[in-house]
């Protein structure tokens, strides 16, 4: 581990951009890239790019974006698309004016897996509840083309009542509906 302490450098939130899984075509993540400038002058972000060619990751930034100092201010929108599968990392640099060469090309990381696919599970499904925890099994079929580990890959279900039939919202947000009647 290497650690540069710098007297009013330039700082980033977040550390790293986690899109998370992605689980169709359309789905699409945006996070917010903020600078902190701990000097005690402005500095002009100049330019914000991907490091290497993403086709998937875009991104929103006003050219000219003036960090003021001890303020900490949005200077792009990342965003990553589903439209490939795949797990997709890479790194996004935000260029400044500052005189100091070590805040002149700040470099955030980012990650993203993309699997397409739902879960469907059985609509006649009940469960019902006094206000106290319940124990039921819920069969889910996947419909996931292959099943595929990536470093994302944790699943977290949570019923949010009241709703009919209840709400199921995965980690990893992968659509789940009813099948179909004719599904056994």
């Amino acid at each position: 581990m290497q650690i540069i302490v710098i007297k009013g450098g330039i700082h980033r939130t977040p550390d790293e951009f986690d899109f998370g899984t992605l689980v169709s075509t359309t789905d699409k993540v945006t996070l917010p890239l903020t600078l902190l400038n701990s000097a005690e002058w402005p500095v002009m972000v100049t330019d914000v790019y991907p490091l290497a060619p993403d086709p998937l990751l875009s991104l929103g930034f006003l050219k000219g974006t003036l960090l003021m100092p001890n303020v900490h201010t949005k200077v792009a929108d990342v965003s990553y698309t589903g439209r490939d599968q795949g797990y997709f990392s890479g790194m996004v640099v935000a260029r400044t004016n500052d005189s100091n060469p070590a805040n002149t090309y700040i470099e955030v990381s980012y990650a993203a897996s993309v699997l397409h696919g739902e879960f469907l599970w059985q609509p006649n499904t009940t469960f019902a509840s006094n206000g106290g925890p319940i124990s039921r099994t819920l069969t889910l079929t996947s419909k996931f083309p292959q099943v595929r580990q990536t470093p994302h890959t944790s699943w977290l279900w949570l019923c949010h009542p009241p709703s009919d039939p209840p709400l199921f919202r995965p980690l990893t947000r992968a659509p789940l509906r009813p099948l179909p009647s004719s599904d056994p």
